[in-house]
């Protein structure tokens, strides 16, 4: 095998095949054209976005029509099947265009299409069944949070002799030094964790090295055996629990599935989410609690048991979506969507059969039992008066707590003790949520690291956590036993 094909191999065992632009290869079929479409390669931006571009050595005006279609929105699928040969195939899905040109080459009209695309996929042709899934991240934990060691070794021989040649003569063949571009040093370090959190969950989360991957982003990749391969949806469970646990937003970008031989069988990619990609990879980690390298491992697939075995029956999904949307969000305005995560667990809580209440002074049956009647003359009485249908749905829903309550409600029934300073913290988002200003970018950035703080500890609460949490609101970041009320504003 040659350096440069080692390297490739290296390279796709490491991280996105995507990474590196795809060799152009011929286009078979883009929506009803079969001939004449040139060749398209697949890249990645400096933001890791996936775009392509198409060239033809022609002025082809078929290509310009069907890519005037895309424009518009004509084709929602926007898929583009491209085949170089029986080896490798692309499949472009959910394509934009971005710009199309023709210009003048020597003699001849080049035509050239930029497109933005939702997913790439990548067929290998290897003959060989599924062995392993890798998939890849960026904005990943940072590289001091593991804790298992990995050693990489790379080994490459080559030797050339002619005969009739002796070893001491001028002319006699040298030593072979390793070429350029060959792959990094051989070497060890502390980058993967083994993930047991569950029957049938059984992962490697894995630090990818430097050199691979955006450079303003600390990346991963997480590993499975496709003869244990868990759902999609507890796979997405699976990485969002570990971006809680580390208070950040994992980003996917791809997946690569691999042969026992470590060749890549299929390869999946597509845009990380948002516009934002390196800022949110260059936020520091903000994880739920503190611990040292030797115990993060054990604590992550405790927390992640957790996690899993509740996911969905508290919409822990939707609250950790909206804790990160929240954290691209600008200081004040930020408050209604951690208020909105707040309210997401609550809700949710509320509807489970753990809870006493309900979110209510009283069911619903018994109200209208006890006031059934009262309410119908009030209705009848209200029918002619202005608002008076809005009036009577007031009456009616009088058996429900108001929000304040009914947050108070909830910490007590899930037993966290809270302050009055965080219970003032939750009113703060009223100003945010109705129109208003807070002008003081101190007291907001207080009020921000406040609510999330208190919204964690419910969280935790509700996973059933009994340890300690970091509170963000104070600074030097200190440890707080999980019954601790949050200090800062929240004091």
């Amino acid at each position: 095998m040659n350096p440069h094909k080692m390297n490739e191999l290296c390279a796709n065992l490491e991280w996105d095949t995507f990474a590196a632009t795809t060799a152009a290869v011929r286009v078979q079929k883009l929506g009803d054209l079969t001939e004449d479409l040139g060749t398209v390669s697949v890249t990645r931006d400096v933001e890791c976005q996936l775009s392509a571009d198409i060239t033809v050595d022609a002025d082809s005006a078929p290509l310009r029509q069907e890519m005037q279609r895309y424009r518009r929105g004509e084709i929602p699928e926007g898929r583009l099947l491209v085949a170089g040969d029986d080896l490798e195939r692309l499949e472009l899905d959910h394509v934009l265009v971005s710009s199309f040109t023709s210009s003048l080459r020597e003699d001849s009209t080049v035509t050239r299409a930029h497109l933005h695309l939702g997913q790439a996929t990548r067929y290998f042709g290897s003959p060989n069944p599924p062995t392993v899934l890798a998939e890849w991240y960026i904005s990943a934990p940072e590289p001091n949070a593991y804790a298992r060691v990995t050693s990489r070794e790379y080994e490459f021989a080559f030797s050339r002799k002619r005969s009739g040649l002796s070893g001491d003569t001028d002319d006699a063949d040298p030593v072979v030094k390793p070429p350029r571009g060959s792959p990094p040093d051989s070497g060890s370090s502390r980058d993967y964790f083994l993930l047991t959190p569950a029957d049938g969950v059984r992962a490697i989360l894995s630090s990818v090295p430097r050199e691979h991957g955006p450079a303003w982003s600390r990346n991963a990749s997480i590993e499975y055996r496709h003869d244990g391969l868990p759902s999609d949806g507890k796979r997405r469970n699976l990485v969002e629990g570990i971006g809680v646990f580390f208070g950040r937003h994992m980003l996917p970008i791809g997946t690569t599935t691999f042969d026992i031989h470590g060749y890549p069988i299929i390869s999946v990619g597509w845009s990380p989410w948002g516009r934002d990609a390196q800022a949110m990879s260059r936020a520091p980690d903000e994880p739920l609690f503190r611990c040292d390298y030797k115990s993060v491992e054990s604590n992550l697939n405790g927390f992640l048991t957790k996690y899993l075995s509740i996911c969905d029956e508290f919409d822990l999904s939707s609250v950790a979506w909206t804790i990160w949307i929240a954290r691209r969000t600008a200081i004040g305005p930020d408050l209604a969507l951690y208020a909105m995560a707040l309210e997401r667990l609550m809700n949710s809580w509320f509807r489970n059969s753990r809870s006493k209440s309900k979110g209510t002074y009283m069911p619903k049956e018994q109200f209208e039992a006890l006031l059934g009647e009262d309410l119908a003359k009030a209705g009848s009485k209200l029918t002619e008066a202005a608002y008076g249908d809005r009036i009577l749905r007031r009456l009616s829903s009088a058996f429900q707590m108001g929000v304040n309550e009914r947050f108070q409600a909830f910490f007590e029934e899930i037993g966290l003790k809270y302050s009055e300073g965080e219970l003032q913290v939750i009113k703060s988002r009223n100003r945010a949520a109705h129109g208003g200003n807070l002008c003081n970018p101190s007291e907001a950035l207080h009020l921000s690291r406040a609510y999330r703080v208190l919204l964690t500890r419910a969280m935790l609460t509700v996973l059933g956590h009994n340890g300690t949490y970091t509170d963000y609101s104070v600074l030097g970041f200190p440890e707080k036993q999980l019954q601790e009320p949050s200090g800062g504003l929240a004091g």
